[in-house]
């Protein structure tokens, strides 16, 4: 009596169903994560060929704009936007002159008097030490 074998197909895991899943995973957690955006703020710098040391520890920034509006940076706090007129209130509010080093990005188009009187206003409020942020040329 002979036995007749029976072949057994090989069976295989089909992996395009395991690819699918894996892709709609991967568009899930592309489309769903929050992503931390870096604040900016619109000032052209006055430009330079001449490089200067800036500090390691930058605390605050002062950014002012040519439309007349000053952002204020306190370390990785959130940004505190105030027009010229209101800035004197907000500086005594925000108690600058404990920080080494107040840092002013002004608009290249911004007048000289400008500057000159967001400088006398931190003055005025504590403020002993600013550092005019500029482009360097490369």
């Amino acid at each position: 009596m002979s036995r007749v074998k029976r072949r057994r197909s090989l069976q295989s895991i089909s992996i395009l169903n395991l690819i699918d899943v894996i892709f709609v995973l991967l568009i899930f957690f592309m489309l769903t994560t929050t992503f931390k955006k870096n604040q900016s703020f619109d000032v052209n710098l006055p430009k330079s060929k001449a490089s200067f040391k800036k500090d390691k520890k930058q605390d605050v920034t002062i950014f002012y704009q040519k439309n007349g509006e000053v952002v204020i940076v306190i370390g990785s706090k959130k940004p505190i936007a105030t027009s010229f007129d209101e800035l004197s209130k907000t500086l005594r509010s925000l108690n600058l002159n404990s920080y080494e080093t107040i840092h002013v990005s002004a608009d290249k188009d911004l007048s000289y008097g400008r500057i000159v009187m967001l400088m006398t206003a931190l003055k005025s409020n504590g403020v002993s030490n600013i550092s005019l942020d500029i482009q360097v040329d490369k």
